[in-house]
């Protein structure tokens, strides 16, 4: 897997930021970062094989990814709804 891109790699000559370059490829770097997280908690937790997934089509696993996240997000916006929740005088 790649290192996370740096923004000093992303200003040329001029020294002007390359914004558009700089976030697609933190967006690519993020999406093997997430795909890494997802494999491991798929293999172990779920039962799935190694081979099971490498069978799976490219556009399937990205949207299992997706939907992994934006369920780990969703649990943590939750978690900090019920602890503002609690933290309220009553």
């Amino acid at each position: 897997m790649q290192e996370a891109p740096l923004m000093e790699n992303y200003i040329d000559d001029e020294g002007e930021f390359d914004f558009t370059t700089f976030i697609s490829d933190n967006e690519k770097w993020m999406m093997q970062v997430r795909s890494k997280r997802v494999q491991s908690s798929l293999f172990e937790n779920y039962g799935i094989t190694e081979e099971q997934w490498k069978n799976t089509p490219i556009k399937v696993q990205s949207v299992i990814i997706e939907l992994i996240h934006e369920s780990e997000l969703f649990a943590e916006t939750m978690q900090e709804l019920e602890e503002w929740r609690d933290s309220m005088p009553i």
